[in-house]
C-alpha cells in the first residue's frame, strides 16, 4: 500500500479498497469467504430476457447474422448486419 504524503500516518484510501476487494475476490472465487445473501444471485440465468422477450425485437435474427458474419471472416460483422426497426 502506498502511504498518503499529506496524511502521515495513513494510507491512500483508493489503494487500500483496491486491496482489500482484490483479496475479497480472490476468497470468493476459492469459497473460503461467503457473502450473506449471495444465494439470491446464484442463478444468473434467471435475470436473462425469455425467449419470447427477444422474437419481437428480432434480435436472434439479427444476433444469428452478426455470428454467421463473424465467422465468415469478413472486416466488419456488424457492417453487413441490415438494421432492425419499425
Amino acid at each position: 500500500m502506498i502511504a498518503d504524503k499529506r496524511r502521515p500516518g495513513k494510507v491512500v484510501r483508493r489503494h487500500f479498497e483496491i486491496c482489500v476487494f482484490s483479496c475479497l475476490a480472490d476468497e470468493l472465487v476459492r469459497g473460503d469467504v461467503a457473502a450473506v445473501g449471495s444465494e439470491a444471485y446464484a442463478n444468473w440465468q434467471s435475470q436473462l430476457l425469455s425467449w419470447e422477450d427477444c422474437q419481437p425485437a428480432h434480435l436472434g435474427a439479427v444476433g444469428g447474422q452478426v455470428a454467421d458474419a463473424a465467422w465468415s471472416g469478413s472486416e466488419s460483422p456488424a457492417g453487413s448486419v441490415p438494421a432492425v426497426g419499425p
